[in-house]
C-alpha cells in the first residue's frame, strides 16, 4: 500500500476521469437523476411554503380564514383518518427503506464497474453497467451484503450513536472485497458467510477510518455546489466521488484480495 494523502486520491480519480467524463456521467446517471429529482421537488415544496407564508402574512384576514378552515377540517377528520395516516406513514417508511436498498444496489454496480475501469480491465463504461448488481449471479449477494450491513449499522447506532457512525466507515469496503474475492477464487469458492466480508472490511479499515472520514469531508465544497444548482451538479459530482472512493480501496487493499 502506497502512502497517499486525500489530495492524492482525488488527483488520481481526476486523472482517470479526464477525457472520460461522458462515460462516467452515463454510468452514474441513474442515482444522480434520482437525487436531482428529489432535491428539485424538495426545493419546489420549500419555495411553495415560503410563498404561502409570505402571502398569508401580507393578508391577515385571508390568513385567519385559512387557519379556521384548516382547523375545522382537522377537527372533523382526525378520527376518520387516524388509521389511514398510520398505515400511510408505515408504508412510506417501508417504501423509503426499499428505495434506499435499490439505490445502494445500483451504487454497488457502479463501484464494481469503476474498479474494473480503474484497473484497466475494461476500456469504457455504459449506463447499463450501473445495474450489474442486479444480474442473476450478483443480485442475492448484493442484496444480502447490503441488508446485513444495514442491520449491523442500525444495531450499533441503537446502542451508541458515535460507534454507529464509525461502523459506516468500518464496513465501507465490504462490497469491493466481495468482488475481488469472487474474481480471484470464483463464486463457488468464496466464503458463504456474509459477515465474513464485513469483518474483512472492518479489519482492512483499522487505522484508516479517519483518513476516509477526511476524504469524504473534503467533498463538502462540491456538495454546496450541488445545493446551489438544485441538484444538477450531482451528474458530475457523483462520478468524481465514486471514482475517488474506488481509488481509496484500490490503494488500501493492494494485492490482499486479488
Amino acid at each position: 500500500m502506497q502512502t497517499m494523502t486525500v489530495g492524492d486520491y482525488k488527483r488520481q480519480a481526476r486523472q482517470k476521469l479526464s477525457g472520460n467524463w461522458g462515460a462516467a456521467v452515463r454510468l452514474n446517471a441513474f442515482p444522480a437523476a434520482l437525487k436531482f429529482i428529489s432535491m428539485f421537488l424538495s426545493s419546489l415544496l420549500i419555495i411553495g411554503l415560503v410563498t404561502l407564508i409570505i402571502f398569508l402574512a401580507k393578508d391577515p384576514h385571508t390568513g385567519s380564514e385559512v387557519s379556521r378552515a384548516v382547523q375545522s377540517g382537522m377537527d372533523s377528520s382526525t378520527d376518520a383518518t387516524f388509521n389511514t395516516t398510520f398505515m400511510g406513514s408505515y408504508g412510506n417508511e417501508v417504501g423509503s427503506f426499499l428505495m434506499s436498498i435499490i439505490i445502494a444496489m445500483v451504487s454497488t454496480g457502479i463501484y464494481w464497474t469503476s474498479l474494473d475501469w480503474l484497473r484497466g480491465k475494461i476500456e469504457t463504461v455504459t449506463f447499463n453497467n450501473a445495474f450489474d448488481g442486479f444480474r442473476s449471479n450478483n443480485v442475492l449477494a448484493n442484496f444480502m451484503l447490503l441488508l446485513v450491513m444495514t442491520l449491523f449499522k442500525i444495531l450499533w447506532t441503537c446502542l451508541f450513536i458515535i460507534p454507529g457512525c464509525i461502523k459506516v466507515f468500518s464496513y465501507s469496503q465490504t462490497l469491493f472485497i466481495y468482488k475481488d474475492m469472487v474474481d480471484k477464487h470464483g463464486r463457488e469458492n468464496v466464503p458463504t458467510s456474509w459477515a465474513w466480508y464485513i469483518t474483512a472490511s472492518r479489519r482492512l479499515m483499522q487505522g484508516h477510518k479517519a483518513q476516509l472520514f477526511w476524504l469524504e469531508f473534503s467533498f463538502i465544497g462540491w456538495y454546496i455546489v450541488v445545493l446551489l444548482t438544485l441538484g444538477i451538479a450531482w451528474f458530475w459530482v457523483m462520478p468524481y466521488v465514486n471514482m475517488t472512493r474506488t481509488v481509496f480501496y484500490e490503494n488500501l487493499a493492494g494485492e490482499t484480495f486479488k
